[in-house]
Formats: structure tokens, sequence, C-alpha cells
């Protein structure tokens, strides 16, 4: 009983602040969604906050009883909702009508945080056990239902006589027979009984900046066979590294790649479909990818995106209700 009080009453209390130091905008991102009552957006918007809210998913990857109505909460105190593909808009608006009039759609931007360092690439791949010219895709981060290790995996099982190594970097979370002692205790057992143990390397994350750079300059291609999405950082990761990018059209997946020139798109998120693209991503040059400075990829900086999302916002907050 104290617990949800407790949060209720640091709710209203962090509403307060804000309002007291004079902020005119609220703008959350990947919040703790709870039953708490009062609701921490509704608060705001009765204290005369303007309220932005960035979609990353309109509905958690995992779905749970109530999602629908806690969603819902939160969409309809926003004055403003920012989504990143024109997918995740179509996604929202079909699930919740009333937010059509609040959307913006922006999109994820390539990062600045991360030291290019191609120095790396055969260090990191003697350490791995990987030779220089063995064709190496890395499968990144956290690793869920949803982005579709297992099949990755049978593909790999239904060719034995590929020369591609995968490098599994992450953590689990979201399976029912994860083991929170070990964060790729599933992942492990999945190799085993698969016999592919000679096709997989696995590293437990999480990894900072500078481990990340350097997985993602060793490898040759990334793999991201999502059954679903909403917008990926991980996708604008790979690009940002300009990686052979294998991954489902999913989502916003297709609208980021039609203008990036190293991507396999999958038929589907079957395991065939993943071996097909395996083998294209082999006969593929190592270590680089043709080179997208400029133009599109200037569409993809931060900047930009800014100045064109930055005067569409505050139309949308002048005239919210």
């Amino acid at each position: 009983m104290l617990g949800p009080m407790r949060d209720s009453i640091l709710n209203l209390e962090l509403a307060l602040f804000l309002r007291g130091q004079g902020y005119d905008v609220v703008w959350t991102q990947w919040p703790d969604q709870g039953p708490q009552v009062p609701h921490f957006w509704a608060l705001c918007r009765m204290l005369g906050l303007r309220v932005v809210h960035t979609v990353h998913n309109v509905f958690p990857h995992e779905r749970s009883a109530g999602d629908t109505d806690r969603y819902r909460r939160v969409y309809r105190a926003s004055h403003a909702l920012i989504v990143h593909s024109e997918a995740a808009l179509a996604t929202l608006t079909q699930e919740f009508p009333e937010t059509g009039v609040k959307a913006i759609v922006a999109p994820i931007g390539t990062y600045t945080a991360y030291p290019r360092c191609p120095d790396a690439r055969e260090p990191v791949r003697k350490r791995l056990g990987v030779g220089s010219d063995t064709p190496l895709a890395l499968f990144f981060g956290g690793i869920r239902p949803y982005k579709n290790l297992d099949a990755v995996f049978e593909a790999l099982r239904a060719q034995p006589e590929s020369r591609t190594v995968v490098v599994v970097a992450g953590a689990e979370s979201g399976y029912p027979d994860a083991d929170p002692a070990d964060k790729l205790a599933r992942t492990r057992r999945l190799v085993r009984d698969m016999g592919i143990e000679h096709r997989v390397k696995l590293l437990e994350g999480p990894f900072d900046t500078a481990a990340t750079s350097e997985l993602f300059e060793a490898c040759d291609s990334v793999l991201l066979p999502y059954v679903e999405s909403y917008g990926s950082g991980l996708l604008l990761l790979a690009m940002t590294f300009e990686k052979l990018i294998i991954a489902t059209t999913v989502g916003g997946m297709g609208e980021y790649l039609a203008r990036y020139p190293a991507a396999i798109l999958l038929e589907d998120t079957g395991p065939s479909s993943i071996n097909v693209a395996l083998a294209r991503a082999a006969t593929a040059p190592r270590g680089t990818t043709p080179s997208w400075t400029g133009g599109a990829a200037a569409d993809f900086s931060w900047p930009r995106i800014v100045a064109d999302l930055w005067p569409v916002l505050i139309r949308k907050l002048e005239f919210a209700e």
C-alpha cells in the first residue's frame, strides 16, 4: 500500500517542483508508466505545463495486461507526441485515433558519442578468435524475443558449410526461461543444443562507448531481423559505423534504409530469408561499406532533425488545448 502511495506523492512533488521552477514544458522519454494516481502527465497538464512525450514504442515489446489503458493515459495527457517513423505514426493513430492531431514524425539520428577506431578491427577479431577474412556479423544490445535471435541460430544450423560467424553481444530480457544470474544463459543453451558453438561468439554486456565502438569496427555486418519495431537506435548506430545492415522492413526500418547504401532487406523474419542475406553479406567487401557522408547522412544528423522538428513542435504547443 505504501509503495503506490509514495510514488503518487513523488509524482505530485516533481510536478509542483517543475512548475515552481518556472518550466513551461515537460518532455518525457522511456517513463515508468505505472498505476500511480495522481498520474504524473495529468498533474503536469493540470498545473499549466505543456507536456511532450516521445513515443519510442507505441506499446511495450513485451506486452502485459493493462498496457492499453496505461499508455492511453500518457498519450491523452500529452500536448504533443513524437514518433520516429511513418509506420509508428500509423500504428499510434490506429490504436489511439485521438492522437493524430498531436503526433509529429521525427527520426532518430546518427551518433556522435561513439568514437571511430578502425585500428581496433584486427585486435578485436584476434581476441574473438576470428580470422581477418572471416565474415563477421554482429547481434548487439538487448537480447529480447522481438529481436528474433532464435531465427538467426536456426539459419546458422541450416547452413553448416557457411563460414560466417555471429557475435552475440548483450544481455537477455523478456524471456520466461531467462536466468537472472547469467545474462546470456538462454542464448548459451540454444547455441549448445543446436551444435553451433563454432559459429557463435558470446560476449556478455553491457558495454561502454569504447567497447561498443570496437565491436562495431570489427564486424562486417549488423543483424536486425526484428519481428517488430517502432524505431531502432541500433539501426542508427550501425548506420553511424557505415556497416552492412541485414534487417526486416517492419516498423520504420525500411524508411531509414531506403536512403542508406549498404542494406540487405529480409523478405520475412524466417531462417531461410536470414540465410540468403548472410550469404550475400559474406561476399561483400570486408570492413567497409559505401560511404554515405553528406546527402542522406546529413538528414540523420541531430542538428538537421532538431531544425526540422522545432518549429512544428512549437506550433503544436502554442495551439494545444
